[in-house]
This record gives C-alpha cells, structure tokens and sequence, in this order.
C-alpha cells in the first residue's frame, strides 16, 4: 500500500516541519490537501500550524512507513560515512541522515506535483464551484431561468 508523508516549510521559521507521516491517499486529502488549499490551520499533535503560511511542501510517496524509511536511511547513511572514514585519513564524525522526521524526503518518490498545484488559500473545486454559484448574478440570472422553465412546465400541464 502506497503511503504518503507531507513535510512543509512554514515563512519565518528556520527548519522544515514534519506535518504527516504514513497516509493512506484520503487521508492526505482530508488531512492535508482541503486545509492547505482553504488556507486553513491543521493540528499537529499539540502544535497549530498555520497552512496559509506554508512557502514550501513536499510530500513523499513510499511503500513501507516512515519509521522503517528512516531506520534504511540511517543505515544507509552510516555505511556512507564508514566507508569515507575507511577510505581516507580523516575520520567523520556525524549522526548522517534519517534521525530526523523530516529526512523522509529523502525517501520515496516524490509526488507534490501530482497534488500541489496552487498556493494555500486557493480553494478546492468544491469551494469554487459554492463561490460560483454564491455569485449574485449568477443567482439572479439562474433563478430567472428556473422561474421560465417552470412556469412553461406549469403551463403546458394546466393547458392539458
């Protein structure tokens, strides 16, 4: 099963935020994408993010769950040092890679261009559509063509 993982940068803070981790593809929607494309603020444990301040996302598509992404990337990450430190005379000294939450994008494929496609604040399909037909002449000009068609349909059943 495909799983998902969302990491953003939000303006004014330094590091980029692990947000979600290990989401089916609707709960990415429901989760992430609605609120991010409304511009409005998500839960992450015990933190409120405000996603209409979100200047960066990245959201990464793997197999397995971001706990085991991130114990293959230590591994990895360790081998790669182990071997500049046997190759050289300098040794390195350093955690590498996958300690953090925010190293999956390092992990999976990539897949925020399937997903992104606007700013946060933008509106989903849905919300534009609402928008549309809140539009006053919209509302105007499509009541009077109700209006037309049922009274002809009044009409034509009083006449028969």
């Amino acid at each position: 099963m495909d799983l998902y993982h969302v990491v953003v940068e939000i303006h004014g803070e330094k590091k980029p935020l692990f947000l979600f981790g290990d989401l089916s593809k609707s709960d990415l929607r429901k989760r992430f994408l609605n609120p991010y494309y409304l511009g409005k603020p998500v839960l992450k444990k015990n933190q409120v993010v405000d996603l209409s301040r979100v200047v960066s996302v990245q959201i990464r598509m793997t197999k397995s769950s971001a706990s085991s992404e991130l114990e293959d990337l230590k591994a990895k990450s360790k081998a790669e040092i182990d071997e500049l430190n046997r190759g050289s005379g300098m040794v390195f000294i350093g955690f590498g890679r996958g300690y953090a939450d925010e190293d999956i994008v390092e992990c999976g494929t990539d897949v925020t261009a399937e997903f992104v496609k606007a700013p946060p604040g933008q509106g989903t399909a849905v919300s534009k559509l609402v928008g549309f037909l809140h539009n006053p002449w919209v509302l105007r000009v499509g009541g009077g063509i109700v209006l037309i068609v049922v009274g002809f349909l009044l009409a034509k059943w009083l006449s028969a």
